[in-house]
């Protein structure tokens, strides 16, 4: 889906798989105006029962000449019921 959406933005598209899901894969996706220079997926910690997660760092040089990198990812807070 990346890819496609990156076609048709006519954007850089990056992603990054955090876990297998329904015949496909889940995780973090960007899109980007400008080029990546560095790209990385890193698998976080979890815990059993519960969903893998990833974030995806990029870094890349924007119009200023600066080179930023930026994480981005999609956490799951599950709030226990207490008695």
């Amino acid at each position: 889906m990346a890819t496609e959406l990156g076609r048709r933005t006519k954007m850089a598209p990056i992603f990054g798989k955090a876990m297998s899901f329904d015949g496909g894969e889940y995780g973090e996706g960007v899109l980007s105006k400008y080029t990546f220079l560095e790209t990385r997926k890193v698998s976080l910690p979890y815990s059993t029962g519960n969903e893998t997660r990833a974030d995806l760092e990029v870094t890349t040089i924007i119009n200023s000449g600066d080179t930023i990198s930026f994480i981005g990812t999609h956490l799951d807070h599950l709030k226990d019921e207490i008695d």
